[in-house]
């Protein structure tokens, strides 16, 4: 298992998001793929977030986002395809 139990924090939770939090924190724990885990957890995070309304500047997706991976929601794909490139380099056209 790649991932942790993290704590996210105390919230008053309906049956709802306590079911939607149980199933997402199972599922993470369960994964191997890290990256599935880190959208396990941001998944986790948006729940929570939509709950407590505490997304006041930016939505609870991209709130998640940023505390997840540090980045922000409309960074994330170029992110990755820039990090694609440094490590393929030359044979980056080759995979596209």
């Amino acid at each position: 298992m790649c991932c942790d139990s993290r704590d996210v924090g105390i919230v008053k939770r309906s049956p709802t998001s306590e079911g939607v939090l149980a199933y997402l924190e199972a599922a993470e724990l369960q994964e191997r793929n890290p990256h599935f885990c880190a959208d396990y957890r941001i998944a986790s995070r948006i729940v929570l977030h939509s709950k407590k309304g505490d997304a006041v500047e930016c939505s609870p997706h991209v709130l998640a986002t940023y505390e997840v991976l540090g980045w922000h929601l409309d960074q994330v794909w170029t992110r990755i395809v820039n990090n694609r490139k440094a490590i393929l380099r030359d044979e980056y056209s080759d995979w596209v």
